[in-house]
C-alpha cells in the first residue's frame, strides 16, 4: 500500500486542476470526485477482475470442449469402451458424430469469446492508462522500452530480452510523490532525487529543466543498424535535447549519445551532461569494474552495491583508463557468472575525464548515469550552437557475461576497429629480447631469425632513443631521439 502513495496525491494526479487549485465547495467537484472513485472501484473490483477471469476460462473451455467430443467419437467408432465416456452427451442428441460436431462449434465459440474478453481487457486498461504511447529500441534479441505519458513525460520502463509486444507497459501508472517515475533522461529540478543526467543554468539564472516528449524519428542506417532519435523539449525554455540510439541488430548492442541545441536569448551554461541513463529494478546488484596501475592493469573487482551512490571516475585528463576504467558490468541478484544470470554492460567511448554513477535508492531501484566528468568542465553554449556527448555502448544478456563478451567483440570487430575482421600478421616485439640495450646488429639479427620462423611484422620497442640522453633505464631519455 505504501508504494501506491498518498490517496490525496493520487486523486490529484487523476483529477488534475479540478480539485488541485483550491478546496472550496462546488457541485462540479463533488460529481467529479464521485465519478472518479466510482470508476476506480468499478474497474478494480468488477470489470478488470471479471475480464481477467473470463478470458482464460473461456479459452480453456474452448480447447477442452472439442477434445471431449473427439474422445466420445473415437470411443464410438472404435468401440473402446472407455470408462465414463457414456456420460458425455448432449440432451436430445444421441449420435456421437453430431455430439462431436456440436462440441467443435461450441469450442470455437468459447475460444473466440475468451479471446474477445482478453482483447477487451487490454483495450480497457489502455483506455484507463496514463500511458499515451510506448517507444522501443530493438535488436535481434534485446530491447529497450520507454513510455510517453499523457503529460508527455518519457519514462524509462525496460531493458532486457526482446518482447513480442508492449502491451504490458500500457497499464496505469500511479504517481507517488516519494517515488517519481524514472525519466528517460533525468534533469536537475522537480521531484527527482537521483544524480541528474543533465544540469544546466538558463540565461535568466534558473537551474531547473523539465523535458517533454516532442517527437521520434527512425533512420535505417544499414541492414544491420537502425538509428532512433527521441526528441525532448524543455517545457518553458527553447531548448531541444535529442537522444540518439543506434541498435546493432546482430550484435545485440545499443549505443547512445545526446545532443543539445537551444535558441534562448542568452547563452546557457551546461554543468553536467551525461551520455546515457539506465534504470534497473531488482533485489541485489553486483558491480564488476576494472582498476590497476602500470604493469598491473585491468584487475577485475566485483562488489555488492548498497544504498547510496558509488562513483567511478577519473579527473586525470590523460591516462584516464590506466588506474580506473570507464566500462562495467551489472549482475542481477548474484555475482556475474559466465553462462547464467542477467548481466548488463556499459562502456563509455571517451578517452577524457569520465564519471560512472551507481545509485541504489530507498525503493531499491538502481540508477546508472554515465558520461563526461563534470569536474571543472562547465560549457557555455551560445544560441544556435550544439553540443554532442560521447557514445555509451550498452549490451544485455540473460545467459551470463560470456554472451556480453561475444556481443562486444563482434561489435568491436565490425564497427570500432579498422579492419577488425582481417587476420593480423605474426608479430615479434624487441622488448623481451633485448630490452633497452641493443644496437643495429642486435636488431638485424632478431629480424633475420624471426623471419625464418614465419614472423611477418617486427616492432622496435623501447630503447631506440638518441645518444645525448640515452634511454638505458626506465626513468631517463624518453623523448630524445635521432633520425
Amino acid at each position: 500500500m505504501e508504494r501506491l502513495g498518498n490517496p490525496k496525491e493520487l486523486a490529484k494526479a487523476y483529477l488534475g486542476p479540478l480539485i488541485a487549485k483550491d478546496t472550496s465547495f462546488s457541485w462540479n467537484r463533488v460529481l467529479a470526485i464521485c465519478a472518479y472513485y466510482s470508476l476506480a472501484s468499478l474497474s478494480g473490483l468488477v470489470i478488470i477482475p471479471t475480464l481477467a477471469i473470463c478470458a482464460p476460462v473461456f479459452i480453456l473451455c474452448g480447447i477442452v470442449t472439442p477434445i471431449i467430443g473427439a474422445v466420445k467419437l473415437i470411443d464410438y467408432l472404435l468401440n473402446l469402451g472407455i470408462p465414463y465416456v457414456q456420460y458425455i452427451g448432449i440432451s436430445g442428441v444421441n449420435s456421437p458424430i453430431l455430439v462431436f460436431i456440436i462440441c467443435v462449434i461450441t469450442g470455437i465459440g468459447l475460444y473466440l469469446i475468451g479471446r474477445g474478453c482478453w482483447k477487451l481487457l487490454v483495450y480497457y486498461i489502455k483506455g484507463m492508462s496514463k500511458v499515451k504511447n510506448n517507444l522501443s529500441i530493438n535488436t535481434e534479441n534485446t530491447c529497450m522500452v520507454f513510455s510517453v505519458t499523457t503529460d508527455d513525460e518519457v519514462i524509462y520502463r525496460y531493458y532486457g530480452n526482446k518482447l513480442r509486444n508492449l502491451d504490458a507497459f500500457s497499464y496505469e501508472l500511479r504517481k507517488n510523490p516519494h517515488q517519481p517515475f524514472p525519466a528517460l533522461y533525468p534533469t536537475f529540478g522537480g521531484t527527482t532525487s537521483i544524480n541528474p543526467a543533465l544540469k544546466l543554468t538558463h540565461g535568466d539564472g534558473i537551474m531547473a529543466s523539465e523535458l517533454k516528449f516532442s517527437g521520434i524519428r527512425t533512420i535505417p542506417v544499414s541492414s544491420d543498424v537502425v538509428e532512433t532519435i527521441i526528441e525532448l523539449k524543455d517545457k518553458l525554455y527553447d531548448i531541444n535535447v535529442s537522444l540518439h540510439f543506434k541498435a546493432y541488430q546482430k550484435e545485440d548492442i545499443i549505443t547512445q549519445y545526446v545532443t543539445i541545441k537551444h535558441h534562448e536569448n542568452k547563452s546557457i551554461k551546461i554543468e553536467n551532461i551525461a551520455s546515457g541513463y539506465l534504470n534497473l529494478h531488482a533485489d541485489h546488484y553486483y558491480l564488476s569494474h576494472f582498476a590497476g596501475a602500470w604493469a598491473n592493469e585491468m584487475l577485475l573487482e566485483e562488489e555488492l552495491l548498497t544504498h547510496g551512490i558509488k562513483s567511478i571516475e577519473s579527473t586525470k585528463g590523460v591516462r584516464t583508463a590506466q588506474t580506473e576504467n570507464s566500462s562495467f558490468l551489472i549482475s542481477i541478484d548474484k555475482k556475474a557468472d559466465e553462462y547464467s544470470g542477467e548481466v548488463y554492460a556499459g562502456a563509455l567511448a571517451w578517452s577524457g575525464n569520465y564519471k560512472l554513477s551507481f545509485q541504489v535508492s530507498e525503493t531499491g531501484n538502481l540508477d546508472i548515469v554515465v558520461g563526461m566528468n563534470p569536474f571543472a568542465s562547465s560549457f557555455i553554449l551560445e544560441p544556435g550552437e550544439e553540443i554532442k556527448t560521447p557514445e555509451i555502448i550498452w549490451s544485455y544478456s540473460s545467459i551470463g557475461k560470456n554472451r556480453i563478451s561475444q556481443n562486444f567483440h563482434n561489435w568491436s570487430r565490425r564497427y570500432a576497429l579498422a579492419h577488425g575482421n582481417d587476420l593480423r600478421p605474426i608479430v615479434l616485439n624487441s622488448w623481451e629480447g633485448v630490452y633497452m640495450n641493443f644496437d643495429e646488429k642486435d636488431i638485424l639479427s632478431l629480424i633475420d631469425d624471426a623471419a625464418n620462423f614465419g614472423v611477418e611484422l617486427f616492432v622496435l620497442d623501447d630503447g631506440w632513443f638518441g645518444d645525448k640522453y640515452p634511454r638505458d633505464k626506465a626513468d631517463s631519455g624518453l623523448g630524445d631521439w635521432v633520425e
